[in-house]
């Protein structure tokens, strides 16, 4: 009896996803394309359009998977979303506290918290249990666990999780998508951490090698929209940062000021992940001792860190002492 009411939620709940307004399920098709740009201007205009409980025209199931797409976005852009409470509250209530979506949610705002791992845990197991392992939001949900398990200085433990996920997710449909891309990616970035130096490339050419693909698609097919260029931003940010290690600074330059014209057209560039993007070029101009660029490039980060309440942590810090040795 209890498989069955089981079975029975479920088709209401796959009822319920049809049923929901069509800029919702725009973002749904977009976020695993690597588009962040629909939901970054979808969320807003839902979230204005029901501030007031009016569901006139969106309802509060289309409310609960805006919440959700949100969520996902920031974690992507470096963003933090507001009111997180609130949205969790309202999810639990629409959809249920142990419903993919809310625990989705709370994994991602409590990316620091001391059950930051715990909670990416419990996602991923509703994930699991919805979409199965092989899944983009199980993907996406791993990616944010590597982050969670790093954060807690565990480094040699993310990396061993990004490397087993990783290799699992390179035997399934996943293997060239842009967040398989990114666990490649992440690993060379923890072994630097962990100053195995030599063993970084394999990780950083695997995840070049999706970001160049997807790229090439993204210019060149018509039927790819030059949207998807965000998840390149979010990987070639990572790839670039690599790169620097390597002492390719000009080429970093050239890449990265790519990257801010396409989050420019979108008006994407106050968001968290152009932030990065710009701090990585200013420490690239700032190796090759063009201060002239790296100062101003520098400070304005930094501007930028202050106006969301993030100076003193130790990306402000260190940004903070290169301008410091910044010649005038």
């Amino acid at each position: 009896m209890k498989k069955l009411l089981l079975l029975t939620f479920a088709v209401l709940m796959s009822l319920n996803a049809s049923a929901l307004n069509e800029l919702v399920q725009k973002m749904g098709k977009a976020f695993p394309e690597g588009d962040f740009y629909i939901a970054f201007i979808t969320v807003p205009t839902i979230n204005d359009a029901t501030k007031n409980g009016d569901y006139s025209v969106f309802s509060e199931m289309d409310v609960a998977y805006n919440n959700y797409y949100e969520a996902l976005n920031a974690q992507m852009l470096f963003d933090k979303v507001a009111d997180q409470a609130q949205k969790l509250a309202f999810n639990s209530r629409v959809l249920g506290d142990q419903h993919y979506t809310t625990l989705t949610m709370k994994a991602i705002y409590n990316k620091l918290a001391p059950t930051a791992v715990a909670d990416a845990d419990a996602a991923l197991s509703a994930i699991d249990d919805e979409f199965g392992d092989e899944s983009w939001q199980y993907a996406a949900m791993v990616y944010h666990k590597v982050e969670a398990i790093a954060n807690k200085g565990k480094i040699e433990d993310a990396y061993n999780y990004a490397k087993r996920e990783q290799e699992r997710l390179s035997a399934t449909p996943m293997a060239r998508h842009w967040l398989t891309g990114c666990l490649h990616i992440m690993q060379p970035v923890l072994l630097s951490n962990l100053q195995r130096w030599d063993e970084m490339k394999p990780g950083c050419d695997a995840a070049y090698s999706i970001w160049n693909e997807r790229n090439k698609q993204v210019n060149e097919d018509p039927a790819v929209e030059g949207t998807c260029m965000c998840a390149m931003v979010h990987l070639g940010n990572y790839i670039s940062s690599i790169w620097r290690a390597y002492g390719y600074n000009k080429e970093i330059i050239n890449i990265n000021e790519s990257f801010m014209k396409h989050l420019k057209i979108m008006e994407m560039d106050n968001t968290g992940l152009a932030n990065e993007v710009r701090c990585n070029t200013a420490v690239a101009y700032w190796k090759e001792k063009n201060y002239k660029k790296s100062r101003p490039a520098m400070q304005e980060y930094l501007k930028k860190l202050e106006e969301k309440g993030s100076k003193g942590t130790p990306a402000y810090n260190y940004i903070e002492k290169l301008l410091k040795q910044t010649p005038k």
